[in-house]
């Protein structure tokens, strides 16, 4: 795959909108059950960076988000992903997924499915960590057997299965897709959901998702990108 080299942004999410974190005004706490899917997401694409901080600003002060220094995001129709850990796992998947049909988890969903963090009172942005298992969604043959193994699928039972670890953060795209012009496609786009437990008394993931990604309209923290 093709990436961009020594990709260097520096630019300002509009002072208007791409709103981080606003608590205020919307409860996050609430007694709930089950699981809810509160992002669902296309990725078609992948650039390579450098040098890249981010900070967000809130009034005065400024939160710096974890990222590597260098490393892979993927762009999404609505949201860019940044990966801390995972990426080049992402992106072998990405090659062999144009060989045989993957689905994730237990349920083997035709999607990645990943689970947001419970955010601190201090966090600027969304952010995922989980482990995923990814499954080869069709009979395997012989001839198939080496090529999944050299990819780090391994034999469980009757599938061929591959274990990751994913983590990131998720910021939004929202009035900033002409700095992405020439983002490297993906060789196939992959569906992303991101869902939060509600089996416990933690955070509402409906407002939780108005307070941190969907709200433009609120400046309360934008997302700055610019060189070291």
């Amino acid at each position: 795959m093709r990436f961009v080299k020594n990709v260097l942004l520096s630019f300002v999410f509009l002072a208007s909108g791409c709103t981080a974190l606003l608590w205020n005004g919307n409860e996050v706490v609430e007694h709930r059950y089950g699981y809810s899917t509160v992002i669902e997401d296309k990725v078609t694409a992948a650039f390579q960076y450098k040098n890249l901080s981010v900070t967000a600003l809130q009034g005065t002060s400024s939160i710096k988000v974890a990222i590597p220094e260098n490393g892979v995001a993927f762009l999404g129709k609505k949201n860019v992903y940044i990966l801390t850990s995972g990426a080049n796992d992402l992106l072998a998947l990405d090659k062999i997924s144009t060989q045989y049909p993957l689905v994730s988890g237990f349920e083997k969903k035709d999607a990645l499915r990943l689970e947001l963090k419970k955010p601190d009172n201090d966090d600027a942005v969304l952010s995922f960590s989980d482990e995923l298992f990814v499954f080869v969604n069709k009979t395997i043959t012989d001839h198939d057997v080496e090529t999944l193994k050299q990819a780090g699928f391994q034999r469980k039972g009757e599938d061929y299965v591959k274990r990751i670890s994913l983590a990131g953060v998720i910021l939004p795209r929202e009035k900033n897709n002409s700095l992405f012009n020439d983002m490297t496609l993906l060789d196939k786009p992959h569906k992303v959901e991101f869902y939060v437990d509600n089996d416990s008394t933690e955070f509402h993931p409906v407002n939780l998702v108005t307070n941190v990604v969907l709200t433009p309209f609120a400046a309360v923290a934008d997302i700055v990108f610019f060189p070291n």
